[in-house]
């Protein structure tokens, strides 16, 4: 998805800064592993689903030049052609998951 002002790759060094810094400790949990988030890298907010367009027509309902980066919460790929995607690791109430 392009923004007029932020170039691709500003979008996802955002979107993953964003996403470790702020998000990550709020989403990831037992409920939310491999859903969707899709991320508004200028204000912050975001949306929780089972697809990549759901959640960002959500977010574009709010503000429809937003510039959205994508994760799948708990693994390191929103999709995986031909390969797997890896589970990410991160502490759930003092266990792993």
């Amino acid at each position: 998805m392009s923004h007029p002002t932020l170039s691709s790759q500003e979008v996802a060094r955002r979107g993953k800064e964003l996403y470790e810094r702020s998000i990550r400790a709020k989403v990831e949990t037992k409920e939310n592993i491999g859903k969707i988030i899709s991320i508004n890298v200028e204000t912050g907010d975001y949306e929780i689903g089972d697809d990549l367009v759901e959640t960002s027509l959500r977010l574009r309902s709010k503000q429809t030049d937003a510039a959205l980066w994508g994760e799948r919460i708990g693994f390191d790929a929103v999709y995986a052609i031909g390969g797997t995607l890896l589970r990410t690791a991160q502490r759930y109430t003092g266990l792993y998951i």
